[in-house]
């Protein structure tokens, strides 16, 4: 036995002597491999947060960088849900989780990217159960398909890997506002380098290419990263997008039915792509860094590889794109025409009065491009408008911002009346005499102009912006009424009191946990003394129906009577800057 060994060790010193130079470098060969290997497999996710008390959604969670990012959460105490097309499998991988991660706390629920109805459907059940969304991990995707269609009739990789996840997202933003600091993670790819969005021919109908209609979907999911981070400053919510590294993974399981016969010289390169390809454990990790890392709370807006921020293409930059793709978005989802609590309104309106004359139409005065669609439709529909009443609004606001980037108060309240009001002033002048009512508040009293900071870019004061823009609306209507002096148009303000309505809607999620002591004393002191909605709306029908007022214009009301206001409300000097400053803004000239 010895000296078979000692006569095998002596073969395999002769045979690497005589063949030193092939064993060296089968020997460098290996060790350089090993390290391409390890350089390869990129980033790793060294954050040890924990993630105790947070709710979890993951999309495409039943398999690859999805499922292995539920492993990892799940390990770190998350309540994980899976959010997936098919069920059984997502049950599979559910129950493998619970059980190699100890956490019982992972559930499944059906979502079906390519169909709008079940996106609607999956929210509506994750809003009415869910007290809390902490991360939301937009992660399915589909790539290389034949030109295959959603349920609604989109190309299917737009339709999946950025529609579905536009219109989720938007509809669980209430959610995570209200769960903040709350994360949205968006997983693109390199591919979008290559991508470019054809919105001539956005579903690829004209010409249709596998891989172009990939890219195209992976740069629109950073160009909705970078617009909606925009959208989100202040609020908590924090939203980044990330390329996960080429590895195996089911995304590429379209490519021998999309490219057939023609795919078939590829298979040898398949031991390549093994050797250099990340495993799904490996590309999990920038998605999980981003779901957890905590020197990452408020970074918001940016782009990662390999658990680091980098570089986008200048496609991916471009702001317009984003806001263009946004609208586009909207359009195509229907989140635009959601007029579902307006037509209900409008029902209990009828049912109520008898009159069937009562109508609705879409108006967002947080979006210009809404107002001039709804002025463009009024203006060639209705061969007449007699009373403009600019009533809608909002109070005490996170430093959100509009859909053109101005401070959210400042645009609602005013800006958008103003763009609105003077997009209507000919129909208005050819109904004289006619009447604006613009409902402002006594909260004027305590706001200022402030034409250096107009947007609140150094300091935002919740309060502070809310009475800029009411007495915004005063400045507006004086100088509304002085240009409009003699054309059989009237122009009032008011005051409607205090009122219990929706305008402090988002007063918990603007103060958090400090508003919380001031929720039992403001219930009772609101109930008792504070107006209801019917005796808040009669200074505004006084403006409108009294035949006394008909020649009256440039006054402020509260309680029915005229009132005065106060002493910056007056300065026409800043009432005619204000002007020109808002016709900029909106883009109106004279």
């Amino acid at each position: 036995m010895a000296s078979n060994y000692f006569e095998l060790t002596g073969n395999i010193v002769d045979f690497t002597r005589a063949h030193c130079t092939l064993v060296l470098s089968a020997v460098a060969g290996g060790i350089g491999l090993y390290f391409l290997r390890k350089y390869c497999a990129g980033g790793v996710c060294r954050s040890p947060a924990r993630l105790d008390g947070k709710t979890v959604i993951i999309t495409g969670a039943n398999t690859g960088i999805g499922k292995e990012t539920a492993r990892d959460l799940a390990a770190r105490g998350a309540r994980v849900i899976l959010a997936c097309r098919d069920l059984t499998k997502a049950e599979t991988a559910a129950s493998e989780i619970r059980k190699s991660t100890g956490n019982g706390n992972v559930v499944i629920e059906q979502l079906d990217l390519a169909s709008l109805a079940s996106v609607r459907t999956f929210a509506t059940i994750i809003n009415e159960r869910e007290p809390k969304v902490n991360i939301l991990i937009n992660n399915a995707g589909v790539a290389a398909c034949p030109q295959w269609k959603t349920e609604d009739g989109f190309e299917l990789q737009f339709g999946t890997n950025h529609l579905g996840h536009f219109l989720l997202t938007n509809l669980l933003l209430d959610k995570l506002k209200n769960s903040a600091p709350s994360r949205v993670v968006i997983v693109s790819a390199l591919a979008h380098v290559w991508g470019k969005i054809d919105f001539d021919d956005i579903n690829s109908e004209t010409s249709y290419s596998p891989i172009g209609s990939y890219c195209q979907s992976k740069l629109a999911n950073v160009l909705f990263m970078r617009e909606l981070a925009r959208r989100l400053e202040g609020t908590g919510v924090t939203v980044n997008a990330l390329h996960p590294g080429v590895m195996h993974t089911e995304i590429g399981r379209h490519f021998f039915t999309t490219f057939g016969w023609a795919a078939l010289p590829m298979i040898p390169f398949a031991a390549v792509y093994y050797l250099f390809w990340k495993s799904v454990k490996q590309g999990a990790q920038t998605t999980i860094h981003l779901a957890v890392d905590r020197e990452l709370e408020t970074t918001s807006g940016l782009y990662f590889s390999d658990c680091l921020p980098c570089d986008v293409s200048p496609l991916a930059k471009d702001e317009a794109t984003a806001r263009r793709l946004w609208r586009l978005s909207e359009e195509m989802v229907g989140l635009k025409e959601d007029l579902t609590k307006a037509e209900t309104a409008a029902s209990v309106i009828r049912k109520s009065t008898g009159n069937g004359n009562v109508v609705i139409e879409q108006l967002d005065l947080a979006s210009l491009a809404s107002v001039r669609t709804f002025a463009t439709i009024i203006n060639e529909r209705e061969p007449k408008v007699n009373i403009l009443i600019n009533n809608a609004g909002v109070g005490a606001t996170p430093k959100w911002v509009t859909e053109d980037g101005f401070v959210l108060q400042f645009g609602t309240n005013h800006l958008g009346h103003f763009l609105l009001t003077n997009l209507l002033l000919d129909k208005l002048k050819n109904s004289a005499p006619s009447r604006v009512v613009i409902v402002s508040s006594v909260m004027h009293e305590w706001g200022k102009i402030d034409f250096d900071d107009i947007s609140y870019e150094k300091s935002y004061s919740p309060i502070g912006s809310y009475c800029q823009s009411k007495l915004a609306n005063v400045l507006f209507m004086r100088e509304l009424a002085r240009r409009l002096k003699g054309t059989g148009v009237t122009v009032n303000a008011l005051h409607p009191g205090w009122t219990r309505t929706e305008l402090a809607r988002h007063l918990a999620t603007t103060f958090g946990w400090a508003s919380l002591p001031m929720v039992p004393v403001a219930a009772i002191f609101c109930y008792m003394f504070w107006k209801n909605a019917k005796q808040g709306a009669q200074t505004t029908i006084h403006l409108v129906v009294d035949k006394e007022l008909e020649t009256t214009s440039g006054m402020y009301f509260s309680d029915c009577l005229p009132c005065d206001v106060s002493p910056l409300a007056k300065d026409e000097a800043t009432a005619r800057r204000l002007w020109r400053l808002s016709e900029e803004m909106v883009g109106l000239t004279e």
